[in-house]
């Protein structure tokens, strides 16, 4: 099953229905984890230590699956930002950063990258919830494809330390929210990452969001997302979910940016976008 969808150019495939991590064969499992808890710092948005959740990796992985769960409280604004990151203990960097979870509560956020067998993974999170939010965070790694060109470096766009949100969504359903006006580099796909932030979220189910390319008002649509909110403020990825990383073809200094289906309050919806390159 191709993870990656195609993008067009009016009548012109920019890409073929598979790409640098998904080889002809059947992906193979490298590593399922079991959930791990991870812990804020009791002050808000502030980051906490580090958790581990893979000690050391098994075989070379090139695509990586994490699962969001509990991080959704009804009646509450859960804002948080979830990073990742490679290396031993107390020497962790970081390998993506200030991901919007808000609400998670079955969110998937998938990525392809070059991760070395023998690499332990960690997680540490920031909430906009004081105390200690917590959020449960589990890994799938595959060997998905050509291991020798996976991204070796990705770009977050969005994620504000301050409030601990994506970027919030605004206008009517149908319209466009900019991501970034410039890419800072060139990318071969993007991965969409969607949350919530407020105490009070109404029902969308199996919403369609589509991600554009372009200048404001002519944005060209090289994927569509689908994602549900429930009014208990849980955020949860939709079938089918492979839809979850797009290739394009996007020159560095390109404006990104994603079409919502929210018809009340979509400042209270959030998103952000990791570049591919």
């Amino acid at each position: 099953m191709a993870l990656l969808q195609k993008g067009y150019l009016g009548s012109t495939a920019l890409w073929k229905n598979k790409d640098w991590f998904e080889a002809t064969s059947p992906q193979v499992i490298d590593y399922v984890g079991s959930a791990v808890t991870v812990t804020a710092n009791t002050a808000a948005h502030t980051k906490g230590s580090w958790s581990q959740l893979v000690a050391s990796t098994s075989a070379n992985s090139s695509l990586l699956f994490f699962e969001i769960i509990n991080v959704a409280t009804s009646g509450a604004n859960t804002a948080t930002l979830l990073d990742i990151a490679t290396g031993a203990s107390g020497s962790e960097t970081a390998i993506v950063s200030n991901l919007a979870i808000g609400g998670a509560f079955g969110a998937l956020i998938a990525f392809p990258y070059k991760l070395a067998s023998g690499t332990r993974l960690s997680a540490r999170i920031q909430s906009v919830v004081t105390g200690g939010k917590t959020a449960q965070v589990r890994v799938v790694a595959l060997d998905a494809g050509d291991y020798a060109t996976a991204p070796t470096s990705l770009d977050v766009i969005g994620g504000d330390t301050a409030t601990s949100q994506g970027i919030s969504f605004s206008g009517a359903s149908g319209t466009w929210t900019q991501a970034t006006s410039s890419t800072s580099r060139a990318y071969r796909g993007v991965s969409v990452v969607l949350s919530c932030h407020d105490a009070t979220i109404a029902t969308l189910t199996n919403g369609q969001f589509e991600l554009g390319i372009g200048a404001s008002g002519s944005e060209i649509n090289f994927g569509d997302a689908r994602h549900s909110f429930t009014t208990s403020e849980a955020s949860s990825t939709s079938l089918p979910y492979n839809l979850l990383i797009f290739g394009r073809t996007i020159a560095s200094g390109s404006r990104l940016a994603v079409k919502h289906p929210i018809a009340a309050n979509p400042e209270r919806y959030g998103f952000n976008l990791i570049g591919i390159p």
